[in-house]
């Protein structure tokens, strides 16, 4: 980020490559819109130079945050159900010596 210069394209092959969330995604889409910088994804075919280009990353990214969410009550549920039969009693707890490790 602190290398792309004003009317730069930032490419990358994946979005996955370019951001872990889609909090870090709007973050740095934000960071290179202040720049001036596009952005280019070569497997979607999207280029936020165009408005067509930002009107889908935006989509993808409301897409991507509304199935982590999905993702995250089923999870939920599912940690619910299997504490409700006994299934999942949590994780072993950790030895003294590595308790008293600051």
């Amino acid at each position: 980020m602190e290398f792309v210069r004003e009317r730069d394209t930032l490419t990358v092959t994946k979005l996955d490559r370019l951001a872990p969330s889609t909090k870090d995604l709007m973050a740095i889409i934000q960071e290179l819109d202040r720049k001036n910088v596009g952005l280019r994804i070569l497997d979607l075919g999207i280029d936020t130079q165009t408005p067509t280009g930002k009107l889908m990353l935006t989509i993808l990214g409301g897409i991507a945050r509304l199935n982590v969410k999905l993702c995250w009550k089923d999870s939920v549920k599912a940690l619910t159900r299997h504490k409700s039969e006994g299934k999942y009693t949590g994780r072993k707890p950790l030895d003294a010596k590595r308790q008293a490790l600051p």
